[in-house]
């Protein structure tokens, strides 16, 4: 599986998940710092603070940037990961509904948190059985959720919302912790997964799952099922 991961050079969201993708999974990462970089992935992941995520979706209006390359990526079908602050990033490059926004109460969130499985039928939870709880961290002081009532009452009509809080520890919109886009090929997920992968580490860490594990290997099964099913179709 290829990855294209969008983040601050140098940054801890970049070296964090470039690490776990490309030393416990064994997948081939590029470090998508120019818009030809994420050409041929298979998930493209955006991932940063709060300040880098505005700038970076501001300057996707224009033609030939970094930015405008991902929301191509993501309307041409292809799967998009938008973690933490990436998350809002998404909202307002118009993958998701939404937006994020200062804790309430106000203050930064920096613990474990239990998150309910509320759908499988995609690329995100495959390995998991709705009711399933995950643990996975979050870390921000603008992290919560919120969108218009009835852009809320359509995620849960169409089956979009994919984890809640079952705890709500920023106030978001009902406990909503993650959203998928109408195809379900985007995903913005407050927590930060690839924190929970290793569980010698989360044993250290955090008293929790490696519920991160459960996540990547989720999206890995639907490439390799899809491309297994695309050879398939190919000698028919």
């Amino acid at each position: 599986m290829k990855w294209a991961v969008v983040a601050p050079p140098g940054s801890t969201w970049e070296s964090d998940l470039v690490s776990v993708l490309r030393d416990l999974f064994e997948h081939d990462v590029v470090r998508a710092y120019e818009p030809d970089a994420i050409r041929g992935t298979d998930c493209v992941a955006l991932c940063g603070d709060e300040a880098w995520c505005g700038a970076f979706a501001s300057q996707a209006i224009a033609a030939g940037t970094l930015g405008r390359a991902v929301v191509e990526h993501a309307a041409a079908g292809g799967l998009t990961l938008a973690t933490g602050a990436g998350f809002g990033a998404a909202c307002s490059l118009g993958l998701l509904p939404g937006r994020l926004v200062a804790n309430e109460p106000a203050g930064f969130v920096g613990r474990m948190v239990a998150l309910r499985v509320e759908g499988v039928a995609n690329a995100w939870a495959e390995r998991a059985m709705v009711g399933d709880v995950w643990r996975m961290p979050v870390r921000t002081a603008t992290g919560r959720y919120v969108a218009e009532d009835s852009e809320l009452d359509r995620l849960e009509r169409d089956g979009l919302v994919l984890l809640r809080y079952v705890d709500n520890p920023n106030g978001s919109s009902r406990d909503i912790a993650a959203v998928m886009g109408p195809r379900r090929n985007v995903l913005g997920i407050a927590v930060h997964p690839e924190n929970v992968v290793d569980a010698s580490l989360v044993e250290v860490q955090w008293p929790g799952l490696d519920s991160g594990r459960l996540f990547f290997e989720s999206i890995s099964d639907w490439v390799e099922d899809g491309a297994h099913r695309g050879s398939i179709e190919s000698q028919r």
